[in-house]
């Protein structure tokens, strides 16, 4: 009696990286510009994938396979294919390192936003095929930096407050045309964050928004200050120096009308009185 071969099992680490191969091919590739031979080779790695996850029902599932031809047949775009492909990726990013968790928000209502866009994540863990940046919407809410897949997303991939980091350009995390446009955030005992600008000016850009943010975090007298000078400048305007002034050049500038017919009136009898003097010296002449 002859036994039925035993079929082999898969190891996980082979499976892991099938599973790599498949979403660059499928989903990264996607959107790219490829050549006619490029599409042709790409469609038949895909083919090729399928029938070897066929032949391992028990490590990948009919439910993978059909949610895998969703997926492939899906009318989306560049920008959502890169964050479809992502999305396994940032499953670390999940439980924010410094301890503080913020509560979900779309990335439409984020409030008091200084800075906004595109920027490439390096993850914290890349895996074999190089899945080492991902395409993120990042935008700076208050104090708080947040990374969405895109600016529609409902909800943040991950988090981080900026107080206590500092923030700095950084050239040898990239040996490719965009390693000037690189910057990292880092603090002791904490999780350096990594990205990329489209250009070195743009870089620039986010890295003195964030060291103002930075600096602005440790200012909690900027307040005080202030309500102090205005106070000063309230008591020097409650003197009343103005007010007597304008009174006492009222009263020298603007006689009253019923001392004008007065003085009149005491000229008129002054003359008369002289008038009478000199007759009566004249008659005892």
């Amino acid at each position: 009696m002859s036994c039925a071969p035993a079929v082999p099992v898969v190891p996980e680490d082979v499976c892991s990286l099938l599973a790599d191969v498949e979403t660059f091919v499928s989903q990264m590739l996607k959107g790219e510009n490829l050549s006619k031979k490029a599409k042709e080779k790409r469609e038949l790695l895909l083919k090729k994938i399928k029938d070897v996850k066929a032949s391992y029902s028990r490590e990948f599932p009919e439910e993978e396979l059909e949610d895998e031809d969703k997926s492939e047949n899906s009318l989306s775009s560049p920008l959502d294919s890169s964050s479809i492909a992502s999305d396994r990726y940032d499953k670390e990013d999940e439980a924010p390192s410094d301890g503080n968790h913020f509560p979900p928000v779309a990335a439409q209502d984020l409030q008091f936003v200084l800075k906004a866009g595109y920027l490439e994540k390096r993850r914290k863990d890349h895996s074999f095929l190089g899945f080492e940046w991902q395409k993120r919407w990042c935008a700076i809410s208050k104090t708080i930096f947040y990374y969405y897949g895109s600016d529609k997303d409902k909800q943040q991939k991950g988090e981080f407050a900026l107080e206590g980091y500092t923030i700095r350009m950084n050239n040898s995390l990239r040996k490719d045309a965009k390693k000037d446009c690189c910057f990292e955030i880092s603090a002791p005992d904490k999780r350096i964050y990594q990205f990329t600008a489209a250009t070195p000016k743009e870089a620039e850009e986010w890295v003195q928004q964030v060291k103002f943010v930075i600096q602005d975090t440790g200012s909690n007298t900027i307040p005080e200050e202030e309500e102090e000078e205005y106070d000063d400048v309230g008591q020097v305007n409650s003197e009343p120096t103005d007010d007597s002034i304008y009174e006492e050049v009222k009263e020298e500038q603007v006689p009253s009308k019923a001392e004008v017919p007065r003085k009149e009136s005491q000229e008129d009898v002054s003359t008369d009185s002289g008038c009478v003097d000199r007759c009566q010296r004249f008659s005892v002449k």
